[in-house]
C-alpha cells in the first residue's frame, strides 16, 4: 500500500503526482484508465509520505522537487511524450516540472489545485469536521457510526490518506510541511507563466481544500499555455461522483491523444 508503481507499456508515459498527505492508491482507477489506452504508467510516492507523522514533517518543498525531477529524469528515458496528472499539491509541483524544458512533458492535468486555500467556507468546514471524525472513528473501528452521508467517500479519503497520525509534538510539527506547502504555492504562481504546454484544469465548485478561485487564477496565470477548464458540481477535493470522474476520464483520454 502507498508504493509507486511503474509499468511499462507504450507511449506516451503518464505519471501521477499525488498532494499533501496524498497517496498514489488515489490514482488507481485513472492508472487503469490510461493502461487501457495502451499507455506506460508512473505512480510517484513523495519523500514523507506513506509512512510516519515523524517521516513526514522532516521533508519539505526541496525534497518533494528533487524527488519529483529524479523520478521523471529516470522513468521517461526513451519516451517522447508524457504527461503529468497532479492532484492538489501535485498539481503544484506538475506546473513547476512543465515548466523546465526537460522530460518531454507535452501536457498537463490539474485536478483540484490550490493557489488558494478554502479555509473560511462553513460548509468546507463542515465537511472537514465530519471527514475528521470519521476517519477517527475508522481507526479506533468504530467505522459503522460514520458522520458521513456516503461510505463511499469515506472510502476514498482513507485510501488517499497515507501519512500516520501525529502524536504528541509531532502535531505542532506539522505546522512546518504546511509553511512549505504555502511556500510551494508561492512558487508555482511565479512560474505560471512559464508553463507552455496544453493544460486540463479540473475542479470542483464543493471543494473542501482549493478554493474555487484558484481556477480563475489559473487559468489567468497560464497565460502562455492552452487550457481546457471542467468545472465538476457534485464532487470533492479527493471524491469524485461516478458520472463526474466519466468527465475526468474523458479529459484525460482527450490529453494522452493529444486531441
Amino acid at each position: 500500500m502507498h508504493t509507486p508503481e511503474f509499468t511499462r507499456r507504450g507511449e506516451p508515459l503518464v505519471v501521477f503526482i499525488h498532494g499533501f498527505m496524498g497517496s498514489p492508491d488515489q490514482f488507481s482507477q485513472l492508472r487503469d484508465d490510461s493502461a487501457r489506452l495502451g499507455a506506460s504508467t508512473l505512480t510517484i510516492l513523495l519523500p514523507g509520505h506513506g509512512g510516519t507523522a515523524r517521516d513526514f514533517v522532516t521533508h519539505g518543498v526541496r525534497d518533494w522537487e528533487r524527488h519529483l525531477y529524479n523520478q521523471l529524469s529516470q522513468y521517461s528515458q526513451g519516451f517522447e511524450r508524457v504527461y503529468l496528472v497532479g492532484h492538489s499539491m501535485g498539481g503544484l509541483l506538475s506546473l513547476l516540472a512543465s515548466a523546465k524544458p526537460r522530460h518531454h512533458i507535452r501536457g498537463v492535468m490539474l485536478l483540484s489545485t490550490p493557489l488558494r486555500v478554502n479555509i473560511f467556507n462553513p460548509h468546507a468546514n463542515i465537511f472537514r469536521l465530519k471527514l475528521l471524525r470519521a476517519l477517527v472513528n475508522a481507526q479506533i473501528g468504530r467505522g459503522d457510526s460514520t458522520p458521513l452521508d456516503d461510505a463511499a467517500v469515506l472510502h476514498v479519503y482513507e485510501t488517499a490518506l497515507s501519512v500516520g497520525k501525529p502524536r504528541g509534538l509531532y502535531g505542532i510539527a506539522f505546522l512546518r510541511p504546511a509553511f512549505e506547502f504555502e511556500r510551494l504555492v508561492i512558487k508555482a504562481r511565479r512560474n505560471l507563466a512559464a508553463v507552455t504546454v496544453p493544460c486540463v484544469l479540473v475542479h470542483s465548485r464543493a471543494d473542501e481544500t482549493a478554493h474555487f478561485s484558484s481556477a480563475d487564477d489559473l487559468y489567468r496565470g497560464l497565460a502562455n499555455a492552452a487550457k481546457t477548464r471542467i468545472v465538476l458540481d457534485r464532487s470533492s477535493h479527493s471524491y469524485y461522483d461516478a458520472d463526474e470522474r466519466e468527465i475526468v476520464k474523458t479529459a484525460l483520454k482527450a490529453m494522452i491523444a493529444g486531441a
